[in-house]
C-alpha cells in the first residue's frame, strides 16, 4: 500500500529528487578472497565512489537470494524443553522490547514523513476583541475596539519539486528499515544466547552428576586407604594422593554447581524472570550426549546477505544518502501552495452571512539568502554521516566473513573433540564394568574398581561439557548465517 500512494504522489507531484542525491543503484561489492565460507564472489556492497578491491555484481540478482541450504532451526536441535524457553524469552526478554519500542518509535517517524508529501487541511476558529490603532480606523468605524470572529477552512500541499520532503521520507524509512532489521538481529542473538545457556546449564548438571559418583567413590577409597594406613600396611606417601584426590574432586564439584547456579540465574534473566529454580527433563540431559546436528562445511558468500546486522547496515547507508539529497535541497527554493477560505466579522449573528465571506489562494516561495554557512556546514556534516555509513557497512560485511569462517571452523573443531571425549567416557565406563567383575571373582581390589569409577566419572563429565560445547557451535553457525 505504502509504495501504492508514493507512486501516486511522485507522478503528481513531479518529484525530482534523484537529482539532488549521489548516483546510487545499490552497487553490489565484494572483497576478494579465497576463504572456505566463499563459493563466489558476490557479497554485496553499496558504494558510488571508488570500488578497489571490491567487485561489482548485478543489483538485480540481490532479489532472488535465498538462505543458505541448511535451515538452522534451533528446535531440531533435539532438546525438548528449549522451544517453549524460546517462546518466553520472544515475550518477556527486557531488551528484546527496548528493540521493538525502538522500531514502534521508527515507525512512527516514517509514518510521519509519509505524511508530509500529502496536502494538509484544516478548519479554523477565532473570537477575539481587539483595540485597532486610531489610524487605521474607517470613517464608518464604531471605535478602536471591537469583536472579531471568524470561521473557516485552510490548506498547504508543498510542492516537492527539488525532493526535500521525498528524500526526507527516504531517510526515515531507511532509518526504520534499519530498526526492524535490528530487531531481528536482537532476536536472532536472543535465541542465541537462550540455546547456549540452556546448553551449559544441561552441562553443568550432568557434570555435577558426574563429581557426585566420583566423590562417592573416592570418598570409600580413602576410607579404605585410611584403614590400611592405620594398620601401617602403606604409608603417608600412599595414603595422601588418595586423600588429595578426594579433595580435588570436592573443588571441581563446588565448582560446577556454582556454575549451574549461575547460568540458572542468567537464563532466568533472558527469560524476563527473577532468579528461580529451573526444572530440566531427563529426557534433554540425555539429548545432550547425542551428536550434534550435521552442518554445512563452506557457504555461499550470498547466503550471507540475509544476516539482519547487514541488512540494517545496508538500510543505515541508504537512509545517509538520502540525507544528503535533504541537505542540498536547502539551498533551493521551497514552494508551497496555500488556500484559506471562510467567514470574518464583528459580530457572532453576521458571522455565517454570505456577505461575510472571505478567502486567498497563493503560492508561497521561500528562498535561503543568507544562513551564516549553516546550510554548507549541514551538507558537510551529511556526507561525513554517509562516510561512516560507508566505512561501517564494510566493516560490518568483513566481519561477516571472519565470524562466519571462525564459527565453520570451531564447528569441526568442537564436533570432533565431542566424539573423542565420548568415546573416552564410553570406554572408561566399560573399564568400570569389567573391573567390577574381576573384584566381584577376586581378582583385584575394592580400591583398583573405586579407582575405575572415578576415572570413569571424570570422562562422563569431560563428555558433557563437550558435547554441550558441540550443540553451542551448531547453535553459533546458525546465527552466524543469520538463522
Amino acid at each position: 500500500m505504502r509504495k501504492f500512494m508514493l507512486g501516486a504522489l511522485l507522478a503528481a507531484n513531479l518529484t525530482a529528487c534523484g537529482l539532488l542525491r549521489p548516483s546510487l543503484d545499490t552497487a553490489a561489492l565484494t572483497p576478494q578472497t579465497s576463504g572456505q565460507i566463499v563459493a563466489a564472489p558476490e557479497l554485496p556492497f553499496i558504494s558510488p565512489t571508488a570500488v578497489g578491491r571490491w567487485v561489482a555484481i548485478n543489483p538485480a540478482e540481490l532479489q532472488t537470494i535465498s538462505g543458505s541450504a541448511w535451515v538452522g532451526q534451533l528446535a531440531e536441535l533435539g532438546f525438548t524443553g528449549l522451544p517453549a524457553l524460546l517462546a518466553e524469552a520472544r515475550t518477556h526478554n527486557a531488551s528484546l522490547g527496548i528493540t521493538a519500542a525502538r522500531l514502534t518509535q521508527a515507525q512512527a517517524e516514517s509514518g510521519s514523513a509519509l505524511a508530509a508529501l500529502f496536502p494538509s487541511v484544516g478548519l479554523t476558529s477565532s473570537a477575539q476583541r481587539q483595540r485597532n490603532a486610531p489610524g487605521q480606523l474607517g470613517p464608518n468605524s464604531q471605535g478602536n475596539i471591537q469583536n472579531r470572529y471568524n470561521a473557516g477552512a485552510s490548506a498547504s500541499w508543498t510542492l516537492d519539486i527539488f525532493g526535500r520532503v521525498f528524500n526526507g521520507f527516504k531517510v526515515a524509512a531507511g532509518l526504520e528499515d534499519a530498526s526492524a532489521a535490528q530487531y531481528a538481529a536482537t532476536q536472532l542473538q536472543l535465541q542465541q544466547a537462550v540455546a547456549q545457556t540452556y546448553l551449559g546449564l544441561l552441562a553443568a548438571t550432568e557434570t555435577a552428576r558426574a563429581w557426585q559418583v566420583a566423590i562417592g567413590a573416592a570418598e570409600e577409597q580413602n576410607r579404605l586407604t585410611q584403614l590400611r594406613y592405620a594398620a601401617g600396611d602403606i604409608g603417608v606417601t600412599e595414603a595422601q594422593p588418595v586423600f588429595a584426590t578426594l579433595q580435588g574432586l570436592r573443588v571441581q564439584a563446588l565448582a560446577a554447581t556454582q556454575q549451574r547456579v549461575q547460568l540458572e540465574n542468567a537464563l532466568n534473566t533472558l527469560l524476563g524472570r527473577a532468579p528461580q529454580k529451573i526444572e530440566l527433563t531427563e529426557a534433554d540431559l540425555a539429548a545432550l550426549g547425542k551428536p550434534a546436528l550435521p552442518m554445512p562445511l563452506s557457504v555461499s558468500s550470498t547466503a550471507l546477505l540475509q544476516r539482519p546486522d547487514v541488512r540494517a547496515a545496508a538500510a543505515t547507508l541508504a537512509a545517509s544518502n538520502a540525507n544528503i539529497g535533504v541537505a542540498r535541497a536547502a539551498f533551493l527554493p521551497s514552494i508551497s501552495l496555500q488556500a484559506n477560505g471562510g467567514f470574518n466579522a464583528t459580530s457572532v449573528d453576521d458571522l455565517l452571512n454570505w456577505s461575510q465571506r472571505t478567502w486567498a489562494v497563493g503560492p508561497v516561495v521561500s528562498l535561503p539568502i543568507f544562513q551564516g554557512g549553516a546550510l554548507r556546514a549541514n551538507l558537510k556534516r551529511s556526507w561525513g554521516v554517509y562516510e561512516e555509513a560507508v566505512a561501517t557497512y564494510r566493516q560490518e560485511v568483513l566481519g561477516v566473513y571472519e565470524e562466519v569462517s571462525n564459527a565453520l571452523s570451531a564447528n569441526q573443531i568442537a564436533r570432533a573433540s565431542a566424539q573423542s571425549a565420548t568415546e573416552v567416557a564410553a570406554a572408561l565406563a566399560k573399564v568400570t564394568a569389567a573391573q567390577k567383575l574381576r573384584y566381584e571373582a577376586g581378582d583385584v581390589a575394592k580400591t583398583e574398581w573405586l579407582g575405575s569409577q572415578i576415572l570413569a566419572a571424570q570422562a562422563r563429565a569431560s563428555a558433557a561439557s563437550a558435547n554441550a560445547a558441540a550443540h553451542a557451535a551448531v547453535v553459533n553457525l546458525a546465527t552466524a548465517l543469520g538463522e
